[in-house]
């Protein structure tokens, strides 16, 4: 197993690797030009024109305030970077929290490019990789500068990334985007099928939670990285920006759920799996007001946000610390799988955290540790599968093997009283009028303890059972009812049939040598009893059990070792008597 995990964490750690770098490692030329940008502000009344923004006060080396209801513009007027786009150059923005963008291209020449890009109506401005995108065509004049402004921005803050990229550029870095992506969406697809497979098994809470984990963790995935726009388009913009956040949480939430409850029971205090409970809560609604500009500061609200991450992280932490003490198997599992995807989030979370600009790399990484954290849970949920069968199978053979000795006559290796009688109840229910039962008594039998012992009267007890097993046909069983009395059940059989088994029962228990028990010719014969239930009026198991039982007895009067049949059924009893009467005068 351990080798399996290893080969699937390389595995999938180079295809992650080529899908965030399709090019084999090289990265698609690109310029991120977020924080070469000088910024101005207008108010929300004003409508500006490009002859406007052009006439602004840009500052440069500052931070924006004061733009929320209103006008940010960012400008970047670095020519010489701008001569090097190939072709048709591609903007790059990934933020949706807005209103409004606009953008505009200035050529040397004088001429202008515009265009406007509305959330409520994102249309086809959306990219791979969770971007907003503005095209801004080639031309003969070369462009020297581009404003973009940003209405009701939710914060400047949350604008990670500005990049240009030259058409032909643009097309390879969505080509790895599509492929990390599939590769996720295949890997987490995979194992929701899995383990709604193994749930139709199981029905423990951890597989409910991994699967609705994996759906939550799927959505997101699709969501952040704009793939779900492909199939509904209208959710691009802020609603595609809350639903990625709700997404999210909902995924943090299931996971926390499932880690607490893929432990082994009594692993985790009951006390931690609540704690683990109320964060993933928590992060629920810490992502609600986060979605909403308008409830509670942008920044402040992603914060909390943040720190609920951070406390799920070290919880889990802690939790994974005493699970793995306490030598759990699942936790070793677990924190293969882990391990990963909580370095690549935490990497993540420190540059949104600490501002540092972000590469698509870390967000790659992102969805490639998704992606193998959701195999390797998968192998840990197949383990744990596999382990709860082979405990089942056990326990089931284990109260299968006590109730065999239950039911076991230890000496004889017959049935007992008990395990005889049940069996035959249910044959005599299943073919009431083809049934036989016979009982034996062995012959003078107490001489033989009283004259060789009971060590001897043991082993010839044993050679009696042997003699019933070479005598019985396939589906009729034996059984020792106490003492030197047996048993034996006969079904699908008919009168004259049952006496010639009894007969030949009789012959083989008379033809046993225990010559070499005792010394000196020692021969064991036996008395039996034979009711057909055919003949039985009425009275089931046991009035069938006294007839034969009389039957024995009568065989024992007329002189021992011989067969013998109850020659007239005993009379019912007076209640059973009256009612017989009744029917037969009706």
């Amino acid at each position: 197993m351990t080798r399996l995990l290893a080969l699937i964490l390389v595995a999938v750690a180079a295809v992650a690797g080529l899908c965030a770098n399709p090019a084999a490692a090289s990265v698609p030329p690109l310029m991120d030009i977020r924080s070469a940008t000088c910024h101005a502000v207008t108010p929300a009344a004003a409508n500006p024109t490009p002859a406007a923004v052009a006439a602004l006060p840009f500052v440069c080396n500052d931070t924006p305030k004061g733009y929320e209801h209103g006008w940010l513009w960012q400008r970047f007027d670095n020519s010489q970077a701008l001569a090097t786009i190939n072709g048709t150059a591609v903007l790059l923005i990934d933020q949706t929290r807005f209103s409004r963008i606009r953008v505009f291209v200035r050529y040397d020449d004088g001429s202008l490019f515009a265009s406007e890009i509305r959330s409520e109506a994102m249309g086809t401005n959306w990219g791979i990789g969770g971007y907003v995108y503005a095209l801004a065509p080639k031309r003969a004049a070369q462009p020297v500068a581009i404003d973009i402004g940003f209405e009701n921005l939710a914060s400047w803050d949350l604008v990670r990334r500005i990049r240009l990229f030259g058409t032909g550029d643009y097309l390879g870095f969505e080509r790895g985007w599509t492929l990390l992506i599939g590769l996720v969406c295949g890997a987490a697809l995979a194992s929701i099928f899995y383990n709604l497979f193994l749930l139709t098994g199981l029905r423990d809470a951890y597989i409910r939670h991994y699967v609705l984990w994996a759906l939550f963790a799927l959505g997101h995935a699709v969501a952040w990285s704009n793939a779900l726009f492909v199939f509904a388009p209208g959710f691009a913009g802020s609603w595609g920006a809350r639903l990625n956040l709700w997404l999210a949480a909902g995924a943090v939430f299931y996971s926390l759920r499932f880690f607490g409850s893929f432990m082994e029971p009594g692993i985790l205090d009951r006390r931690y799996i609540h704690l683990l409970t109320g964060i993933g809560t928590a992060t629920i609604f810490a992502a609600a007001f986060a979605s909403f500009e308008n409830l509670v500061p942008t920044m402040a609200a992603h914060h909390v946000y943040h720190g609920l991450l951070v406390t799920g992280i070290v919880a889990v932490s802690a939790g994974l610390v005493t699970a793995l003490r306490k030598g759990s198997r699942a936790a070793r599992f677990y924190a293969i799988a882990w391990i990963l995807p909580t370095l690549a989030l935490a990497n993540r979370m420190v540059h949104d955290l600490l501002r540092i600009p972000r590469l698509d790399m870390t967000d790659q990484a992102m969805l490639g540790a998704a992606a193998l954290q959701m195999v390797l849970l998968s192998v840990a949920m197949a383990d744990r599968f596999v382990r709860f069968r082979s405990e089942r199978d056990r326990a089931a053979a284990e109260r299968e093997e006590l109730r065999t000795l239950a039911e076991t006559d230890l000496l004889t290796c017959l049935f007992n009283r008990r395990g005889f009688v049940a069996r035959a109840q249910a044959m005599l229910a299943a073919q009431p009028a083809r049934f036989g039962l016979l009982l034996l008594d062995l012959d003078h039998f107490q001489a033989v303890n009283d004259v060789h012992g009971h060590d001897a009267g043991d082993l010839a007890l044993a050679r009696v059972g042997q003699a019933l097993g070479r005598a019985l046909r396939d589906g009729d069983i034996a059984g020792r009812l106490g003492g030197e009395e047996f048993g034996v059940a006969v079904p699908a059989i008919d009168k004259t049939n049952l006496l010639q088994l009894a007969e030949r029962i009789r012959a083989e228990v008379a033809a046993t040598d225990l010559g070499d028990i005792v010394d000196g010719d020692l021969r064991l014969t036996v008395s039996i009893g034979v009711a057909a239930a055919g003949d039985i009026r009425s009275g089931g198991f046991e009035r069938l059990y006294k007839v034969a039982d009389q039957a024995m007895y009568g065989a024992k009067l007329d002189g021992r070792n011989r067969v013998a049949e109850q020659a007239a059924e005993p009379p019912l009893p007076f209640a059973e008597l009256a009612i017989s009467e009744v029917m037969v005068k009706a």
